[in-house]
């Protein structure tokens, strides 16, 4: 190979591993991250916290989020949403019929917590045309 293209090569051998190396330095910090939040000092690990009680999830739409939580306990946290078909604009001179879940896209915002239970009832407006549903592996 000419000078140049070595140069070249080199080079480019040599960015990939730095990328390497950034990408599984980035992996093992996210894995001790998760272990630490799942142990407990020596190693030991640490018992998922008891879910008690129950509330229903305040749901918003794009931009605004729901309320932070103040809880510093797991919940059952029941989510109620409708599936509605909505014709919208899409763009100048073009309607479009979006297939949405509370009657916007995008979707609701919903704020749950780790260790949360969550519940949801998923209900298809009855002018849809398209129901929606939640497979029986997924529920």
């Amino acid at each position: 190979m000419k000078q140049s293209t070595l140069s070249w090569y080199s080079r480019g051998v040599a960015h990939l591993l730095r990328l390497g190396l950034v990408l599984f330095l980035g992996l093992v910090i996210v894995e001790a991250s998760a272990t630490a939040q799942t142990t407990k000092p020596g190693g030991v690990p640490a018992a998922p916290a008891e879910v008690t009680g129950q509330e229903t999830a305040v749901l918003t739409d794009a931009p605004l989020v729901p309320p932070p939580i103040t809880r510093n306990h797991p919940t059952k946290v029941i989510v109620h949403v409708e599936v509605r078909e909505v014709v919208q604009r899409l763009a100048d001179g073009v309607d479009y019929a979006f297939w949405t879940f509370g009657g916007h896209v995008p979707g609701k915002f919903i704020r749950v917590k780790q260790g949360d239970v969550v519940e949801l009832h998923l209900n298809n407006h009855p002018g849809s045309t398209m129901p929606g549903h939640v497979p029986p592996a997924c529920g």
